[in-house]
Formats: C-alpha cells, sequence, structure tokens
C-alpha cells in the first residue's frame, strides 16, 4: 500500500511532550513534497519518553527524501516538544530514513530535519536601515523558498540586540540543500514597546558552495503592514 510509516520518539526531558496538534511534511530532492500531514491517533500521542508510530496512507512517494519538516498547533500555552528522532519507512520504495534531531520544537517555529547526507547551513546577514527608529524589539521570522522546497518558519534569534538601527545581524539557518532561492518571506510579530522596523536588505549566503543571494526591501513592516514577501535583487 502506498503510503509512509512514521515514528516520533519524544525526549526525556522534563516538558518534553505537548498536547497541540502535530503536522508533518516530507520533501524530495527532485523537489517535490507531500501535503501537511497531521500525526493523530487514537490515543494520548506524544508524551515524555515515548514512541509514537503513525501510517500516512495513500500519501505518494516523492521518491528520495531530502528533509522533513514538523511543526505544531495549539494546545496549551506551553506547547514545545523535546524530538529525538524520527524514523520514515517509504512504504512503496521500501527506504527507511532515521532523522536524529534531540531538540525542542517550539511555538511558532518549524523544524527542519534533513536525511542523512544531505544537511546544509545558510548564513543570514540582515541590515536594518539607517533612518530614525528604524530598529525593533519584535521576534522576526523567516522563510525561504527554493528550487528544492522551503526552509519553513524560523525566528531569527541571537545572543546579541537584533535589529538595532544601522546594524546587521547575522544568523545560522541549518537546514538542508535547497539549490537555488527565489524568494524570501519575513514577518514581524509586533510586539514590543519598539515595534516598527525598517528593513535594509536580507542576504543569504549558501555555505557549502558559497552561493549568495540578496534582497534588498528598504521599507517599513510596522502596524498593518508586518509582513514582506522579497524576490533576490542580485546573486552570485
Amino acid at each position: 500500500m502506498p503510503g509512509y510509516n512514521v515514528k516520533v520518539t519524544i525526549g526525556t526531558v522534563n516538558g518534553a511532550g505537548t498536547d497541540a496538534d502535530v503536522y508533518i511534511k516530507l520533501a524530495g530532492v527532485n523537489g517535490t513534497s507531500t501535503d501537511q500531514q497531521k500525526l493523530d491517533n487514537l490515543g494520548n500521542d506524544f508524551e515524555e519518553g515515548g514512541t509514537y508510530e503513525f501510517n500516512l496512507s495513500g500519501v505518494s512517494s516523492v521518491g528520495d527524501l531530502n528533509y522533513l519538516q514538523m511543526w505544531h498547533q495549539g494546545g496549551a500555552s506551553a506547547s514545545e516538544m523535546y524530538v529525538t528522532k524520527v524514523h520514515v519507512t517509504d512504504n512503496t520504495t521500501g527506504k527507511q530514513y532515521d532523522f536524529d534531531y534531540s531538540d525542542w520544537i517550539n511555538n511558532n517555529v518549524t523544524a527542519l530535519m534533513p536525511a542523512p547526507g544531505r544537511a546544509a547551513s545558510y548564513a543570514v546577514a540582515v541590515y536594518t536601515g539607517d533612518v530614525h527608529n528604524a530598529g525593533t524589539n519584535s521576534d522576526v521570522y523567516l522563510t525561504v523558498y527554493a528550487a528544492l522546497g522551503d526552509s519553513g518558519r524560523h525566528l531569527l534569534d541571537s545572543s546579541d540586540n537584533d535589529f538595532e538601527q544601522d546594524t546587521t545581524s547575522t544568523f545560522t539557518l541549518k537546514l538542508a540543500e535547497l539549490g537555488a532561492l527565489s524568494k524570501i518571506y519575513v514577518e514581524s510579530d509586533g510586539s514590543g514597546s519598539a515595534s516598527g522596523w525598517y528593513l535594509g536588505n536580507v542576504k543569504i549566503t549558501d555555505n557549502a558552495t558559497g552561493h549568495w543571494w540578496t534582497f534588498n526591501y528598504n521599507n517599513w513592516l510596522e502596524d498593518d503592514h508586518l509582513t514582506a514577501t522579497i524576490s533576490p535583487s542580485s546573486s552570485g
């Protein structure tokens, strides 16, 4: 029978389980992907220390896997989950994949787990413009779209004071090989006392190949305009 078998192991750290709805998406190395699939059995899934099995029957194979994405929605205010690993079997081809993770999946973000041998990292440099009150204290999220899929929603956060006026904030995204970038989606959640933000540009570099893409914006994200979809201005 076509489809996938998915086993999710939850860690034994305090608060590792979740009562939120959990979703998964599988992406192939040829750029195709499944629709999002809800992981749900009759019972209490995703408890601390447990392994939970799900059958995604009728889901067509996307071929050799490049990565999987996992995220959760709803649940209590503290609905983060700690995933140790995910085991996926493609029932069509018989191939099996182990995705080792051992980390938290936090609220409002997507965990991207590369298939074995498919890991890649990207340097993200975000320039905040040099205009009055350009900086922001809001949370900023980034989604990258590319030839082989998308990154999912990632929080841009470091130990520095990010997104200050006339500064470049740098981050590293640990993803899978995505190929040529086609656009990015930037979101501010509008929180904090200084929520308006003047975004200058974003530069993303594939750390393995050195290829880079610059996304110029030079405009405000504020009030009822807190998102921006930006195509590459230059690349190299």
